[in-house]
């Protein structure tokens, strides 16, 4: 059966009817409309199920004041923006008496601005140390805000229907365009669909062309095997060519025959040794990423201490799970066969089991206590137990530990949590709490799905090409 999910003001009694008649229309024709007074039974995690209805590949958007003005709505709309194709995903409907003029965009905004002054003003006067959750309603409020006017530009160019007419159609225009997005909907939402993330993309030249500029005489090599290619010309941007190429021809006809022409004659480890080697794994990396749907790409920003914008990428592929990082460059990527959510890098620690209860700075101090008795062993094997340091000195320990090797970028310790783990990670108010605690990074991913990752005919061919290059040094090394 078709599942759609609504996002709906709850304890708005029009809204409820009309979503009432949806689901019933709905059912009529195969569809399971996913609401959450169906699908939130008691002390379940309402977090969570907004969390599931923001990444829902369809999702109907049921508009209205008081939506505009609930915190738990706009939760939900900023996390389906998040997940971004929102004009694919959204369908919207705007209920009588909801203006959605410019000066009423206006009302909202200020709205938002007043609530995150409000509790602003007064979480400064009492201790920051018991007023994290708040401090983060605080920064979703400035999200809301700041959501209010993109969200609905988009909407606002979306023909959402007068409610009247769904109702008089029994959603006959809902339904279609629901069924036709399941079905495969037209060539262009096809097309679409196979689209790179622009945003991702430009990030990712951003990182190619750095990687060119740090070694000049290698990318003179790659823009003229580039020209020969035909991807460029002599005026034509190369990072911005390598980045909108088939990933095929970036990799297999551009970089590898650059990369053989670069190195250096010698030993596989005097090749594996230049900076060529380095800046070519480097570019096979992100490269490689950009072959992938948007959809698979997880992405992580947060500002360094300059103030800069960073971020991570994780992909999950039918052959693995690699992470790139603009922070941290010890991951090389590599490939090889799944075996749950293995993920490639040294330095991922194992989250243990840790039932939370109501007590999360419980649950954070046991974690913290775990992820010490991995980064240090000997903590479990001291000679005399009387000398063994308390569970508050290594807690204070680690977190030097972890703030010392984050400073100077030595490590890169990271908690993997998938949609299947029991784990109070689940809920990113939690995770917050850790990470307000010690310096990790916490990276989220969803689980496979039917739909190959690839953005190329044959995964095969992606994963060959790859696997072929890697051994380069090897086989430069015997043909000299």
């Amino acid at each position: 059966m078709v599942s759609v999910y609504v996002s709906y003001a709850w304890k708005d009694e029009e809204q409820h009817r009309l979503v009432d008649r949806l689901g019933a229309v709905c059912r009529a024709r195969g569809i399971d409309l996913v609401r959450d007074i169906a699908h939130v039974g008691y002390g379940r995690s309402i977090r969570e199920f907004m969390d599931r209805l923001a990444a829902a590949e369809h999702v109907v958007v049921v508009l209205s004041d008081r939506y505009l003005r609930s915190r738990y709505c706009l939760y939900e709309l900023r996390e389906i923006w998040r997940n971004g194709h929102f004009r694919a995903r959204v369908s919207p409907i705007v209920l009588r008496g909801t203006s959605l003029e410019p000066e009423d965009w206006a009302d909202y905004l200020e709205h938002w601005e007043c609530k995150k002054k409000r509790l602003g003003d007064r979480l400064n006067k009492l201790d920051r140390e018991y007023t994290r959750p708040l401090n983060q309603a605080v920064d979703d409020y400035a999200e809301f805000r700041r959501l209010i006017a993109e969200s609905l530009a988009t909407v606002c160019d979306m023909n959402a229907l007068d409610p009247d007419v769904h109702l008089n159609t029994d959603f006959a225009a809902l339904i279609a365009r629901i069924l036709a997005g399941k079905s495969g909907g037209t060539r262009q939402q096809a097309h679409a669909s196979r689209q790179k993330d622009e945003e991702f993309v430009a990030r990712v030249e951003v990182e190619i062309r750095e990687i060119l500029d740090a070694l000049p005489s290698f990318a003179k090599v790659l823009h003229e095997q580039a020209r020969k290619q035909g991807l460029l010309n002599t005026s034509t941007d190369l990072a911005r060519s390598l980045a909108t190429a088939r990933p095929e021809v970036a990799l297999s006809d551009v970089l590898r025959p650059a990369t053989e022409k670069a190195l250096p004659r010698g030993s596989p480890q005097t090749i594996r040794d230049s900076d060529v080697w380095e800046n070519a794994k480097t570019l096979l990396a992100w490269l490689s990423v950009l072959a992938v749907r948007p959809e698979w790409v997880q992405k992580q920003e947060q500002l360094d201490s300059d103030g800069e914008a960073t971020f991570e990428i994780l992909v999950r592929t039918e052959c693995g799970v690699e992470i790139l990082s603009s922070r941290y460059r010890q991951i090389r990527p590599r490939f090889g066969p799944v075996r749950g959510f293995d993920i490639v890098g040294e330095e991922r620690l194992d989250l243990p089991v840790v039932e939370s209860g109501w007590d999360d700075e419980y649950a954070v101090r046991q974690i913290g206590l775990d992820i010490a008795a991995q980064l240090f062993p000997e903590l479990k094997c001291g000679a005399n137990p009387t000398a063994k340091p308390s569970d508050d000195e290594i807690l204070d320990n680690l977190r030097e530990t972890l703030g010392e090797r984050a400073k100077h970028k030595s490590h890169h310790h990271y908690l993997l949590i998938t949609t299947d783990d029991h784990s109070p990670l689940q809920r990113r108010d939690f995770h917050e709490k850790l990470i307000g605690e010690f310096p990790l990074t916490v990276i989220y991913m969803r689980p496979p799905g039917p739909e190959t990752p690839f953005l190329v005919d044959k995964e095969s061919r992606l994963l060959t090409i790859i696997r072929e290059f890697l051994t380069l040094p090897d086989l430069l090394a015997k043909r000299r």
